[in-house]
């Protein structure tokens, strides 16, 4: 296991999304935190010094190797149109004319 100078574990911090990382490993919980905040799975409140983050995404916390110095940025966000999601089948609910069945 990886230590630093005081003979303690490195901890890295990860923002994962239905157990599949939506972003790369970080030095410390503030970066993971933006991350969040970034891929929109998260709200700051300032009032309350609190992150609230949207379920099912988690920021997991680990012992391991070091993180590099300088983090690739988040990625960033699917973004897709009415038009690219997947077309609803025939069983879902509409209805063919008798014309088109068997």
């Amino acid at each position: 296991m990886t230590t630093n100078r005081a003979d303690r574990p490195v901890k890295r911090y990860r923002l994962m999304m239905l157990n599949k990382p939506i972003a790369p490993w970080r030095p410390t919980l503030q970066d993971a935190q933006a991350d969040a905040i970034a891929a929109g799975v998260a709200d700051w409140d300032p009032e309350r010094r609190v992150l609230f983050v949207t379920v099912p995404a988690a920021i997991v916390i680990a012992s391991g190797p070091p993180v590099p110095a300088r983090p690739t940025p988040p990625p960033e966000p699917e973004k897709r149109s009415f038009r690219q999601r997947r077309p609803m089948s025939h069983a879902a609910g509409r209805s063919r004319p008798a014309s088109q069945i068997g």
